[in-house]
């Protein structure tokens, strides 16, 4: 398996590629720093070896948007308001897996 990441406007610029297996985590270490707030695709493909070349299987792309820093930064700060002393771990972790899928799609809401 390969996973490969290219620009949305440039599709024909692949930005990076790396080998994968199941048992790895994959962290980005391209040349170029993703931009903040940019469209970007990736995609891991299956790679058959034939006897003369070597050719992917599927070329389904997935769309991602870097996160602008200031939203990032309103997360986080976001994020710190629910660490109170008082809950348990517990209790903090199902409030921020509550609180992520709404900062992330744009509508977060402050109480």
């Amino acid at each position: 398996m390969r996973l490969r990441v290219r620009d949305y406007n440039q599709r024909r610029t692949i930005l990076w590629t790396q080998p994968v297996t199941n048992q790895e985590q994959q962290r980005y270490t391209g040349q170029a720093a993703l931009q903040p707030g940019q469209l970007y695709q990736w995609q891991i493909s299956m790679v058959e070896a034939a006897p003369s070349r070597r050719s992917p299987v599927q070329e389904n792309w997935e769309t991602f948007r870097i996160m602008p820093a200031d939203q990032r930064q309103d997360i986080a700060i976001a994020l710190r308001t629910l660490e109170q002393p008082q809950a348990s771990p517990e209790m903090v972790a199902l409030r921020k897996a509550e609180f992520l899928p709404i900062a992330v799609s744009g509508q977060m809401r402050y109480r």
